[in-house]
């Protein structure tokens, strides 16, 4: 259970830190997480979507999200969101889907998922276009980058295909029409938005507006 809550809580907010913060100019995973908008999301992310399947008592699961956002913000440990970001879709699965999918079918909010998801088609994307300045490593990129060239700007399209790949994603998500729509809209809010205001908007709940 303590090695679930780990990859889930640690590893898998360790993604949404490095996918969203180097959209968002954040180099490192302590400056994600010490930012005033993005560190109170991942915290969030943290604490209620990533403790999905964890048979602990609540206040084991506060203290711990404690415990692990304040080592996350330490900037005496330096993370490259770039290398915490590597081998994306040979993670996915185990760290973000297994429990978004939980989540899901109990009806509770997976909006920090669909964040990281959207984030990470993000990055593809970017290389895609060589606009980017980050390596991008990943066992599955060129299958990924090719699905980026052949969708470019449809973002529905980019979704529906990456969630496609159940060697990635698994079988198909519970209400897997919305949650693609989700990833499909947040991923074309952070195209064409500032990041900044697309995360104070996630935080607040509110959706952001796309001209």
């Amino acid at each position: 259970m303590f090695e679930r809550a780990k990859l889930q809580m640690l590893n898998g907010s360790h993604m949404l830190l490095a996918y969203v913060g180097q959209l968002s100019g954040l180099e490192t995973i302590a400056e994600a997480a010490s930012d005033p908008t993005l560190g109170p999301l991942a915290r969030r992310f943290m604490r209620f979507e990533q403790t999905a399947g964890l048979d602990l008592p609540e206040t084991e699961l506060d203290d711990y999200t404690d415990e692990l956002m304040s080592r996350l913000k330490n900037p005496a440990i330096v993370h490259e969101a770039e290398r915490i970001g590597r081998n994306g879709s040979a993670k996915m699965a185990a760290r973000v889907i297994r429990p978004m999918r939980e989540n899901i079918s109990a009806g509770r909010d997976v909006t920090g998922a669909v964040l990281l998801i959207a984030s990470w088609i993000r990055w593809f994307a970017l290389h895609e276009k060589e606009a980017l300045e980050i390596s991008l490593e990943d066992p599955r990129a060129a299958a990924l980058k090719r699905i980026c060239a052949e969708c470019r700007d449809h973002h529905a399209a980019q979704a529906e295909a990456f969630l496609a790949m159940e060697e990635v994603f698994g079988p198909s998500l519970p209400d897997h029409d919305k949650y693609v729509a989700d990833i499909a809209g947040m991923l074309r809010r952070i195209t064409e938005q500032n990041m900044h205001d697309v995360l104070r908007a996630t935080l607040k709940g509110e959706s952001v507006a796309v001209s």
